[in-house]
């Protein structure tokens, strides 16, 4: 049997971490993610000042997403 590569070995760690995007943000929230103290705040006050505000996210759109409309800032 030939050895896996440390890439291989997390490729297969990474796709067992694989859910449904509502189970994930479940999970998340059991664990205590939430936007940070004071994010709500700021980015309102960016949208007033018509100020650009750009989340980076790297493939975690849609969990960064949920975060937001649960703040009240489905609009940004």
């Amino acid at each position: 049997m030939p050895a896996i590569s440390g890439r291989e070995a997390r490729q297969t760690k990474l796709e067992a971490l694989r859910m449904p995007l509502p189970e994930a943000t479940a999970k998340l929230e059991e664990e205590g993610a939430m936007l940070a103290a004071g994010f709500q705040n700021f980015a309102e006050l960016c949208c007033m000042r018509g100020i650009s505000l750009h989340i980076l996210s790297r493939g975690f759109k849609d969990v960064i997403r949920h975060f937001l409309r649960s703040g009240g800032l489905g609009h940004i």
